[in-house]
């Protein structure tokens, strides 16, 4: 059977298609003048068609880039948080120290950041901290008394009404705490003898928090815990830090790759014991913050471009870097609602941008 060549532009695209002379519906073909009644391919229509098939499925593919970020960058030994709505690149700084600041928490309507700071009182008198995104309220809203227990791993409930928080302990119990968004009525939901909750992540649905816990040895769990009830659910014994939900609440994403004999990387695993965990990415990652942009891209740090957040879709591929704006290299990220790139209203130029080091926080 003789064979056509359809070669078409269309929107800045070549088309060059070889084609089986009555491969195609009628609908898509002419007569042909050979006398042998052969049908042509409109080649015109063929290859719009791919292409705009092509197109359609590259903009599902690509994650949904919108939302609020909070982000930390350090300049030497200067910690700043910042604000930005996700592809503006226009950063609005919140807080300002020389001091080590981790644990940035967006809560989940994108206008109070949650964080840790020793405020230069040294590692064993870290404490939380709440500042709104406009700088007009900041606090301190836990208090473990500068001794043997410092809080670790804040996460914001869906509603964003509630704050929960491990410890990590030398010489005292270590607990995981829920309390209001203000540190108040703390109500510890699980105690061990010394040892950390950490990299704490509420569940999309609010009914559990996975948490890291280290084992005897160099073992470690990725836990749940009800919040309702306090019973916890081992669903990894190999470890995972940095945990991240996926949207829908049915998977878990974390980082692995500290132990001997691990592959460092993104992995990911269905929120049920026993579940298969999988290798998302093995980039070059700097593992201190993870978060889904939706349901089938998970966004991380890089040491390859460390003022910018990459994102990789489940398979491994990486997406376009997003740039937030950031000068210096990115500590840690929060991304709240990647969908919905809307700015929250009331948020004006922080007031905090000049904060030294130091100053007290009522």
């Amino acid at each position: 059977m003789p064979y056509a060549m359809a070669a078409v532009a269309t929107g800045g695209h070549s088309c060059r298609l070889p084609t089986k002379v009555g491969a195609f519906p009628r609908h898509m073909m002419t007569a042909g003048s050979t006398g042998r009644g052969a049908w042509r391919v409109r080649a015109t229509t063929v290859c719009a068609l791919l292409l705009v098939f092509v197109a359609v499925g590259s903009v599902r593919a690509a994650p949904l880039i919108g939302g609020t970020i909070a982000y930390i960058q350090s300049v030497g030994l200067t910690y700043e948080i910042y604000i930005v709505e996700a592809g503006s690149r226009n950063p609005r700084r919140v807080w300002r120290e020389n001091n080590p600041v981790t644990g940035v928490k967006l809560s989940p309507d994108g206008r109070t950041v949650v964080f840790e700071s020793s405020r230069e009182r040294g590692f064993w008198d870290t404490e939380l901290y709440v500042v709104d995104v406009d700088g007009t309220e900041h606090a301190q809203i836990t208090d473990f008394g500068g001794e043997s227990e410092i809080p670790s791993g804040p996460t914001w409930s869906p509603d964003g009404s509630r704050l929960a928080y491990g410890s990590y302990a030398m010489l005292s119990d270590a607990t995981l705490t829920v309390a209001t968004r203000d540190g108040a009525d703390p109500r510890v939901l699980l105690r061990t003898p010394p040892s950390r909750f950490e990299y704490l992540a509420w569940s999309p649905r609010g009914a559990a928090i996975a948490y890291y816990m280290p084992t005897a040895g160099f073992g470690a769990h990725i836990m749940l815990i009800s919040v309702a009830s306090g019973e916890t659910t081992s669903l990894t014994s190999e470890g995972g830090i940095y945990i991240a939900w996926a949207p829908d609440g049915t998977q878990l994403a974390f980082v692995r790759g500290m132990g001997v004999g691990q592959t460092r990387g993104v992995y990911a695993l269905k929120a049920q014991p026993g579940a298969d965990v999988r290798l998302v990415t093995q980039a070059e990652m700097d593992s201190s913050s993870l978060s889904w942009v939706d349901a089938r891209h998970i966004a991380y740090l890089s040491v390859a471009d460390f003022q910018k957040i990459h994102i990789t879709d489940l398979a491994g591929k990486a997406q376009t870097p997003l740039d937030v704006g950031a000068t210096a290299r990115l500590v840690a990220f929060d991304w709240v609602d990647p969908a919905r790139a809307v700015e929250p209203g009331g948020k004006v130029a922080t007031t905090l941008g000049n904060l030294k080091a130091g100053v007290d926080l009522q």
